[in-house]
């Protein structure tokens, strides 16, 4: 609308937009509200899910490390087993 045509508007035409953009405006800036909220919980979740992953990576680690020392545990049990067996048999041998 241009200038000239709101100057042929009426006092009450003029304060009927007015009222009319401000309504939009307070849509919009409660949109805006609204979309921010949910841009700080999405931005909450993505947080989250770093740490989940963190979380992940480091309990990954761990039981690589638990089952690296229960490996070593059961070869060092069947070694042990073998010990008196070849400790008899070099004993019989003598």
């Amino acid at each position: 609308m241009t200038e000239n045509d709101m100057k042929k508007l009426s006092r009450a035409d003029l304060l009927r937009i007015v009222a009319n953009r401000q309504e939009a405006i307070e849509e919009l800036q409660a949109e805006n509200a609204l979309l921010k909220e949910k841009l700080e919980e999405r931005e909450a979740l993505c947080e989250q899910a770093d740490s989940l992953a963190q979380a992940a990576l480091y309990i990954n680690q761990v039981v690589e490390a638990a089952q690296a020392a229960a490996d070593l545990y059961v070869y060092n049990l069947k070694r042990a087993a073998q010990s008196p067996k070849e400790s008899n048999a070099s004993e019989e041998h003598a």
